[in-house]
């Protein structure tokens, strides 16, 4: 979702919700996404990836759930979207297998509430023979008891019900991919995540500014999947620290994270105590290098 056509959308339409960001997505479908979340928020006016510090706002929503650390050390295509993960694990069984830990982590380690997301693209699966794994697939997350089954309506209505305001989230996540674990803490005001007792991404909410794509545009060449960090649209948020990348379809990661033991929460008033404007210069960038990028085979 970009922030113009959503408030078009609410303006216009009444929208109350958008489905469809993508974690930290980066030169994918001609767009770069990072910094914003995949669990529910109200999205601020001025830039929809923000969370509204206030009450209200469109709630957004993800496309499916990433796996919070496999795809960013990894590759992109971790995710519940049953043709990407079948992409990077080589079959539909282990597609399959994979997908449904992924949720069920999800759910188990996510707080306030577990939430997952999933859909399929039915072409997709029909052209590479799919669609009897993602029957088994669905089945068996429909025949679940254990779980709330909801559309995204009924989800929005449950969670405007329930969380008037975007609520604080934190989950600890061990990945089925090679058991990399990760720590991540989500408010109103920052996103922070933790992997081998280093922060290794750090985004300050309210320090960000208004999506430029609110009163500019951009031109991009569509003819073929020529994505690149020149073709394509970048309404990503701004890095206090950005260590976290390295995977397929990932910008490099070029710093190795800050080491910190103490509670997440607390972390942006140990940043501000540890480290002053001076020292902080000598840190790599906190924005990503374009020069450099990882592409693997074109979809």
């Amino acid at each position: 979702p970009d922030t113009y056509s959503v408030n078009y959308a609410h303006e216009k339409y009444g929208v109350e919700y958008v489905a469809g960001y993508c974690f930290d997505q980066w030169v994918i479908d001609w767009m770069s996404m990072r910094g914003g979340w995949q669990a529910p928020y109200y999205g601020r006016q001025d830039n929809i990836y923000v969370p509204n510090p206030k009450r209200g706002g469109v709630v957004v929503i993800p496309h499916v759930t990433w796996d919070w650390v496999a795809r960013f050390v990894k590759d992109h295509h971790y995710n519940s979207h049953l043709e990407n993960a079948k992409r990077v694990l080589g079959s539909w069984e282990k597609a399959v297998e994979y997908c449904e830990a992924l949720i069920d982590r999800t759910l188990e380690g996510l707080q306030p509430f577990g939430y997952a997301r999933t859909e399929f693209e039915f072409d997709q699966l029909y052209k590479e023979g799919g669609l009897p794994y993602a029957k088994k697939y669905y089945e068996r997350l429909i025949k679940r008891t254990d779980v709330v089954h909801m559309t995204n309506s009924e989800f929005v209505e449950w969670f405007k019900k329930h969380y008037p305001k975007t609520p604080i989230y934190t989950i600890t996540y061990v990945s089925p991919i090679e058991n990399l674990k990760i720590e991540w803490y989500y408010s109103p005001e920052y996103r922070i995540a933790r992997m081998n007792g280093k922060i290794v991404s750090y985004i300050k909410y309210q320090e960000q500014k208004a999506d430029k794509y609110l009163n500019q545009t951009a031109k991009i060449d569509r003819t073929n999947y020529n994505w690149n960090p020149s073709n394509h649209i970048d309404t990503s948020l701004a890095f206090k620290i950005h260590c976290l990348g390295g995977g397929k379809w990932n910008p490099k990661s070029y710093c190795k994270g800050i080491p910190y033991s103490g509670k997440l929460k607390n972390f942006p008033q140990y940043y501000k105590n540890k480290y002053s404007s001076e020292q902080l210069a000598a840190l790599p960038p906190p924005g990503m290098q374009l020069t450099k990028i990882l592409l693997p085979e074109r979809r």
